[in-house]
């Protein structure tokens, strides 16, 4: 037997409306949740790093990161760095799967791909002094973008815009600045003129 509607028409189509807007909802609640935790851990991967490496004297010069290599000592507090952020790569990596599918899917897979390699490949050739520099410039920009989404996700359009200027900010100043200037510079030369330098 089927319950009685007064206007059979009109109810299905409020019904389908309401499951549509209900389902717009749980979809950015979702996305919202899937953001805050990787905000969580981006801001927790930052200052982890600034807990590590504010006394490292290849932080403030970088000829340190190649003085002695390959045979530098591994530091408790770097150890437990590059593990740390090992694990939130490779964590990112597998929850891309079950997460809600993004535009950027393939790009994002490529990245944590070229991260988790990146890592890897600095821990293994004994390069965790610059490695650990490098992530920690990376660190510094990606808890902001996290932090502007989650601002689009609960509709704060003006702190989304003002979080969003201080990611551009910070991303332009590690990016283009720090990154080419001092640890691409590093790298390439001062590696290059070896442990008389």
């Amino acid at each position: 037997m089927k319950p009685l509607t007064l206007h059979p028409g009109k109810n299905s189509e409020r019904e389908k409306l309401k499951v549509a807007i209900n389902k717009k909802r749980l979809v950015r609640f979702n996305k919202f949740c899937e953001t805050g935790w990787r905000w969580v851990l981006y801001l927790c991967a930052h200052l982890g790093g600034l807990f590590c490496l504010y006394d490292k004297p290849w932080v403030w010069n970088t000829a340190h990161c190649w003085h002695g290599y390959p045979y530098h000592p591994i530091d408790l507090k770097i150890w437990w760095y590059y593990m740390l952020e090992l694990s939130l790569y490779w964590c990112l990596f597998f929850t891309q799967f079950s997460d809600l599918k993004r535009k950027d899917f393939w790009q994002m897979l490529a990245h944590h791909v070229a991260t988790l390699f990146l890592l890897m490949f600095s821990w293994t050739n004994h390069m965790h002094r610059m490695g650990s520099f490098v992530l920690f410039i990376h660190d510094f920009s990606d808890h902001w973008l996290e932090l502007a989404k989650l601002a689009i996700y609960a509709k704060y359009e003006t702190a989304c815009n003002v979080v969003f200027l201080v990611f551009t900010i910070t991303w332009l100043y590690t990016r283009l600045s720090i990154l080419p200037t001092v640890i691409i510079y590093s790298t390439v030369f001062e590696a290059a003129q070896g442990p008389a330098h």
